[in-house]
């Protein structure tokens, strides 16, 4: 019953008119799954996190599917510290976005085996204490997705799982700034400015696609990727499911692109968004329903007063851990200056954070390292460093 009376003071303030309908969903789906019934949970192994993220398709050890592979390697992980897998993007895909276009949430990408494998790689590194992270792409959903399919086809209750409107939006250029190149648009009367996250893919009018029903389809990535709609309430319905799936299975989440899950057409990262956080709350609730020592990690590069608030107070737990992308880029500075002190003055920024978060520190991961936050003269000094040249171009 605390459970229940715990998601519904996180879905009232997202979903006031739907929060008895979505409880009352959830719970009924979530009684064919098995619960984590440990009466001695452990809710801060994280604090203690040593995590180690692989591709799934990137092990080599014989003819046998790549998530079969890939338990062999198990023991290798566990000697190397690695209390932690994060398992990158594995569910079905056609691949636009290395698997961050998702065309089903509940289906392993076939190229990488079975569920059955998968199920394989669970039971091994529980055996071994390795606990499994998943990303949880909830921003967009891949062309090829059964919802936007439907959606194309007129079915109105799927097109409203999009954001999308019926007519032509007022693109007026594409022009560059602070070396990113950016769209502007005329909305309402107002000039909205919004980043091009890949200009070379943008199309015609940038953010913007047509589906097939004469629709126009917002995207904040790849035309492929279609954003959601998160004020629809039967949007968090699916997501509450795909979560109880794989929580009851043993996963955590690590949370993609967060800052725009949640937010409404020509959103920019730097607009902190109180949905945004209710939603994550909402998400960590559900979860915490099958197993309450399920755990989240936030990606989100922006100011760190924001990042920090994606992992709550006290009383108002969200995330429980962040990468610190922040200290990350310090660490090139340090370098690049031979001046540690570049990284005790990053320490110190860190807001004070409540007692169940943590950062994630770490020298690089899978993606590229942003310098958004440095500016001159730190910024030219790392780009003209060339050891910055030769990390950029992978040697």
């Amino acid at each position: 019953m605390q459970e229940v009376n715990e998601l519904k003071q996180y879905l009232k303030p997202l979903y006031k008119h739907n929060t008895e309908r979505l409880c009352s969903e959830i719970i009924c789906y979530a009684k064919d799954f098995p619960r984590n019934e440990n009466p001695y949970p452990n809710l801060l192994w994280h604090k203690f996190l040593n995590l180690y993220a692989v591709y799934p398709d990137g092990v080599e050890n014989g003819n046998a599917a790549p998530l079969a592979r890939l338990i062999p390697h198990l023991a290798h992980i566990k000697r190397l510290g690695s209390n932690a897998l994060h398992i990158l993007p594995f569910l079905a895909s056609p691949l636009v976005d290395a698997g961050f276009d998702v065309s089903d949430y509940m289906r392993v990408r076939d190229d990488l085996g079975t569920m059955d494998d998968m199920r394989n790689v669970v039971h091994e590194a529980q055996k071994l204490g390795i606990r499994l992270f998943m990303d949880l792409v909830a921003n967009h959903v891949s062309e090829e997705h059964e919802w936007f399919q439907k959606a194309q086809a007129g079915d109105e209750k799927y097109r409203r799982y999009f954001i999308v409107q019926k007519t032509k939006p007022h693109f007026v250029e594409k022009f560059h700034k602070e070396s990113a190149v950016w769209a502007r648009y005329i909305v309402n009367g107002k000039v909205r400015d919004v980043n091009i996250a890949f200009p070379e893919m943008a199309g015609e009018i940038p953010h913007w696609r047509e589906g097939k029903d004469g629709y126009w389809y917002y995207h904040t990535y790849y035309p492929q990727q279609l954003d959601l709609n998160w004020h629809n309430p039967d949007v968090f319905l699916e997501f509450a499911k795909i979560i109880v799936f794989w929580a009851s299975l043993g996963f955590n989440f690590r949370l993609d692109a967060i800052p725009f899950v949640g937010k409404g057409a020509y959103k920019q990262t730097d607009e902190d968004n109180e949905f945004t956080h209710q939603l994550t709350a909402a998400f960590r609730s559900v979860a915490e329903s099958i197993n309450p020592e399920c755990v989240f990690i936030v990606e989100t590069y922006e100011r760190i007063q924001v990042i920090t608030r994606y992992l709550g107070y006290t009383h108002f737990k969200q995330t429980h851990l962040a990468y610190n992308f922040h200290l990350c880029t310090y660490l090139w500075v340090a370098l690049v200056e031979q001046d540690a002190t570049f990284i005790w003055q990053k320490l110190d920024e860190l807001d004070e954070i409540p007692v169940h978060a943590d950062w994630i520190n770490f020298l690089r991961n899978h993606d590229e390292l942003s310098l958004a936050y440095l500016q001159d003269p730190l910024l030219s000094d790392v780009k003209n460093a060339q050891s910055w040249q030769d990390y950029s171009r992978g040697a």
